[in-house]
């Protein structure tokens, strides 16, 4: 058996509005045949790259020169209207069918989950050796400098010296500075 299945495109202009939603055909055929069909729209060169000239001819600055809003084509085309109607009868289940049903809202348990992060985590670390060690060093460094700091700290006020000069500032060390 021969299957066949035609590639479709769904292309969207800013702000999340369709301007084809349709099939693509053998080198972009159907797609350049329904831009061409709109006045004004420049006619794809021989040899030109068809998503190239899709884009170019697509843009907002086009639709401007040309005083055309392609969502508003697309709404008014055929093409639209076949969509809406293959959804529709799409949307309708088969008699007999039943609504899929799931025991739970996950697919796997929560231990599950959490074991299939850390072992991600993992690999991501071990991947790139000198990486793991330079940040590891960098934060047992910054957490010396830390503790060296905090130290410090008591042993200067204990001391009861009265020269703030040789005093160690009170707030910790941001760690951010240090290991990144």
């Amino acid at each position: 058996m021969l299957c066949y299945f035609q590639l479709q495109l769904f292309l969207l202009k800013r702000g999340g509005e369709e301007i084809y939603v349709g099939p693509l055909g053998r080198h972009s055929c159907h797609l350049i045949d329904y831009f061409e069909q709109i006045e004004g729209v420049s006619k794809i060169q021989d040899g030109y790259n068809p998503a190239t000239w899709m884009l170019e001819v697509t843009t907002q600055s086009q639709e401007e020169i040309l005083g055309v809003r392609f969502s508003e084509v697309y709404k008014n085309s055929e093409l639209h209207q076949r969509n809406k109607a293959l959804i529709k009868e799409l949307s309708i289940p088969p008699p007999g069918s039943s609504d899929l049903h799931f025991p739970t809202q996950y697919s796997r348990p929560f231990l599950t989950q959490c074991l299939a992060c850390l072992w991600k985590q993992r690999l991501s670390y071990w991947r790139n050796p000198p990486y793991t060690v330079v940040l590891e060093e960098s934060s047992i460094y910054a957490g010396g400098e830390y503790l060296l700091d905090k130290v410090c700290c008591r042993l200067l006020r204990t001391t009861n010296t009265k020269d703030e000069y040789f005093k160690a500032p009170e707030e910790p060390i941001n760690f951010l500075d240090h290991t990144n």
